[in-house]
């Protein structure tokens, strides 16, 4: 029963490396602005996040989800949005206060996870951790979007659009901070 544990595991961690090598062939597709290059990469968001759907699924489904494999996979999961969101910095799309919010929060949650078990509670995915996921990559996509579409937004709207969706995302993840800081204090969580 042993082997059937392993390889479902083993294609989890591949599928996790996959995710920051992804983010960093994104980086000079939005630096290059071409509608196919942008189109590319918004099919890499939406690949990114079906891999952290089947990723998240797999692991419960397969009872695989120990402390090594949950801070491997968030580190590659926000490498991948860091390293996204850094692009869209360098391109004025999203303002630099947000990535260091969304990342700090992105930093915290594995910890959190790793003391929440600690104390007794399984933590390990959570549904905010999925909404906060599937959040930055709406983010990111609602912010390229409109590139692949053309010069048809006015810059003022742009930066308009790019604080509330960074505000969006911002909430989300100190949402999930909350959410897990919260399994931390009642150890018979299960999730």
């Amino acid at each position: 029963m042993q082997p059937d544990n392993k390889k479902p595991s083993a294609i989890l961690d591949l599928l996790s490396f996959l995710r920051p090598f992804l983010g960093f062939v994104c980086v000079p597709l939005i630096l290059g602005q071409t509608t196919e290059g942008l189109t590319f990469v918004a099919a890499v968001l939406a690949l990114a996040l079906l891999i952290h759907f089947f990723t998240t699924s797999s692991t419960q489904r397969h009872g695989t989800g120990d402390d090594f494999r949950l801070i491997l996979d968030s580190a590659c999961e926000s490498i991948f949005h860091f390293t996204i969101y850094i692009a869209l910095m360098l391109m004025g799309w999203f303002p630099i206060w947000a990535l260091f919010v969304c990342y700090a929060g992105d930093l915290l949650v594995p910890y959190l996870c790793v003391l929440a078990r600690q104390r007794g509670a399984n933590v390990v995915y959570r549904p905010s951790l999925t909404l906060r996921t599937a959040t930055h990559a709406l983010v990111q996509a609602a912010l390229i979007l409109p590139h692949i579409a053309g010069p048809a937004l006015a810059p003022e709207a742009s930066l308009s659009v790019s604080f509330w969706l960074a505000c969006l995302a911002i909430a989300v993840t100190i949402g999930t901070v909350i959410d897990y800081s919260l399994a931390i204090l009642s150890p018979r969580t299960k999730s």
